[in-house]
């Protein structure tokens, strides 16, 4: 089992020549969400669409059943408070047509996945270090048909302790079944959302 990581935040590695759209985050991880632009509650999201993101393909290529791929990254002295994951196995498209990506409309079939969280310390690396935990998360977000249009919603209350932080994704239990399908052709859009409270104190410009 692999670990793979798509979130956003921390130190961008350069790549090129870009031509994809590629992006790499390294550590260290980022150390708040959106501090500069205010303090409070934020709203933090993303979702694998791998056909339509041409830098999601590189990443999706590698992944076989059992794979982690981690999708947000909440920074220590951070709490989650609610967590949302959406499933659309025909997602609205992003290009003129399907047909012009070679989007397959069945690509979400016999994929099967768990929403998954870790706490990490803030100087291991996901991709080859073990977590320091797994959050027990609220019932409704393991198991998910992919195939299947759906969506879940919890209320929580998990403190990201300083030194740490929260990595949130998809383990991925089963892989497409169509043929010729890799989970780097999912056409859909699997989309994953929380609300985190950060705590920085009114001095902090």
């Amino acid at each position: 089992m692999s670990t793979l990581n798509l979130y956003k935040g921390g130190r961008p590695a350069q790549v090129f020549p870009g031509c994809a759209s590629e992006h790499d985050f390294v550590l260290p991880y980022p150390m708040t969400i959106a501090g500069e632009y205010g303090r409070g509650d934020f709203t933090l999201g993303d979702s694998i669409h791998a056909a339509y993101r041409p830098y999601q393909q590189h990443v999706m290529a590698d992944v076989t059943p059992g794979d982690t791929v981690n999708l947000l990254a909440v920074p220590g002295e951070h709490s989650v408070t609610a967590l949302f994951v959406k499933i659309e196995p025909v997602a609205p498209m992003l290009a003129p047509g399907c047909s012009s990506v070679g989007c397959i409309a069945n690509s979400m079939d016999g994929v099967t996945l768990d929403v998954v969280a870790h706490l990490y310390d803030e100087n291991d690396d996901a991709r080859t270090q073990p977590p320091q935990s797994a959050l027990a998360l609220p019932a409704g977000f393991s198991g998910l048909d992919a195939s299947v249009e759906q969506s879940a919603h919890a209320f929580m209350q998990e403190y990201v302790p300083a030194g740490s932080v929260m990595l949130l994704g998809l383990r991925f239990l089963s892989a497409p079944v169509t043929a010729g399908v890799t989970f780097a052709d999912l056409a859909g859009r699997i989309s994953l959302v929380v609300k985190a409270h950060d705590y920085q104190y009114p001095w902090q410009q």
